[in-house]
């Protein structure tokens, strides 16, 4: 029974890893980073690894054929006899599905956050351009006391919002803001 389970383990976690190198991500170690004044939980790719083995083997006990196996019993019984225990290639392929489609949900949540912050990082960042009102200069001063931001630095931004992850696209939105302030 513990060989069926670390297999299914196993097999959950490649469906993990599998989410991490499709999420584009890479293999960044998990962290939490500060978004708004609230936690974001970055799970990289060991914390994909970890729910995937984890959702994998949850799924496996509720609708396995270990579903019916008892963990706590009486002596009386005990004495009955075991069941044979069988991993079928279903069972196995499935177990990655699993761990593969509940890491991407954590990895969702997460970039979900990031979105909104980066959202609003980039709107703060606009609002200051428009209050400027002067953007066919080579530099904008934000506002007049306050460095200039260029339109290298936009067009830097603009290509993170739209080839970089979540959070490098809020870190590089979060940074050039902070520069404004």
């Amino acid at each position: 029974m513990v060989q069926v389970l670390l297999l299914v383990s196993a097999a959950g976690a490649l469906g993990g890893l599998l989410n991490a190198l499709l999420g584009g991500s890479g293999f960044i170690l998990p962290r939490l980073t500060q978004v708004s004044g609230s936690n974001v939980v970055v799970p990289g790719f060991l914390g994909n690894v970890l729910t995937g083995a984890v959702a994998a083997v949850i799924s496996f006990g509720l609708y396995g054929p270990f579903s019916g196996v008892a963990v706590v019993t009486t002596p009386a019984v005990a004495a009955i006899p075991t069941m044979p225990v069988q991993l079928t290639l279903a069972a196995l392929a499935g177990a990655a599905l699993v761990g593969f489609s509940g890491s991407r949900w954590l990895t969702a949540e997460s970039d979900r956050r990031f979105n909104h912050a980066t959202a609003v990082a980039t709107s703060q960042l606009a609002e200051n351009l428009a209050k400027a009102g002067q953007p066919q200069l080579e530099s904008v001063a934000v506002p007049t006391d306050q460095p200039t931001v260029t339109p290298s630095q936009i067009r830097s931004l603009s290509a993170s919002l739209r080839t970089k992850s979540p959070l490098e696209a809020y870190e590089e939105a979060g940074k050039l803001a902070q520069s404004q302030n």
